[in-house]
């Protein structure tokens, strides 16, 4: 993620020490904290001990697969906020339905190039950290937020609030527009909750803590083969949406090419996951 990336933990878990070593520089090199074990024993003591957010797994492991391991992992790890990423050099089309079965987010086959395995390394992160925000809305206290409750004693909140009570209940696009920290999220539930919206989902997402390479797949989904490491079909954020509400913060911070797709599919009310045509 773009923030607070030495926070991210991953763990390798390779019998081929040049494979470990390599992807330990590659990854160290991005920023993050990374972990590594030559067998399933030495793995499952450090899992024991600390909490990952990335797990990459060799398939081909002496006495335990990496399915196995992985399998175990989920058992032992208190918090599932982790994902998984197998390497193997040899070709198993069982193994890899069963990875991905048990919430592997992807299965590639060695050689993976550098630029390659640092993409996919990402997009795990990435729908890792979106998972974890999705949870927590469903503890966020502002979601029961009305506008009748929010108080204020200047005249420019009062007019405001008036506004937004006028337009929550139509289907259009409201532009927040203030300071981080001003209110924008609160603001954007209450709406939501003052909607004929209200019964359907509320989805947030801050285009900030997103790597721009990943923004316009997280936000319009993405189609099997669009792209290197898409192994399925992915519902974005404005799918996931539908008939609700979408917060989008910080899109000041979304690359210009994709403000300009975001300001199309706003205007058209059409949009297309990469890898298929507008429909």
């Amino acid at each position: 993620m773009k923030a607070n990336r030495s926070q991210v933990r991953l763990l390798v878990v390779d019998d081929d020490p040049l494979a470990t070593v390599s992807e330990r520089e590659i990854l160290e090199d991005c920023g993050y904290e990374v972990f590594t074990a030559s067998s399933s024993e030495e793995a499952l003591a450090l899992f024991t001990q600390n909490l990952f957010d990335l797990l990459i797994l060799d398939q081909r492991l002496p006495r335990m697969s990496g399915t196995e391991l992985f399998a175990k992992c989920r058992e032992h790890q208190l918090s599932k906020d982790f994902a998984a990423i197998f390497l193997t050099g040899n070709y198993d089309e069982s193994a890899a339905v069963e990875a991905l079965r048990l919430g592997a987010v992807n299965f590639l086959y060695k050689p993976v190039t550098r630029d390659e395995f640092i993409a996919v390394v990402r997009r795990a992160l990435a729908d890792c950290e979106l998972a974890r925000e999705e949870r927590r809305l469903e503890d966020d206290p502002d979601k029961t937020a009305t506008l009748a409750e929010i108080r204020g004693q200047s005249e420019a909140l009062r007019q405001t609030i008036d506004l937004l009570t006028q337009v929550a209940p139509t289907d259009t696009t409201i532009l927040l527009q203030g300071q981080t920290g001003t209110g924008k999220g609160l603001l954007a539930r209450a709406i939501h909750n003052a909607s004929p919206r209200c019964k359907r989902p509320f989805k947030k997402i801050n285009d900030g803590d997103i790597p721009d390479e990943l923004v316009e797949s997280t936000l319009f989904g993405h189609k099997k083969g669009a792209f290197t490491g898409a192994m399925y079909d992915r519902e974005g954020y404005f799918h996931a949406a539908n008939g609700g509400t979408l917060f989008l913060d910080e899109i000041g911070e979304m690359p210009i090419n994709l403000q300009v797709k975001l300001n199309h599919v706003l205007e058209d009310r059409r949009l297309a996951r990469l890898g298929e045509e507008v429909a």
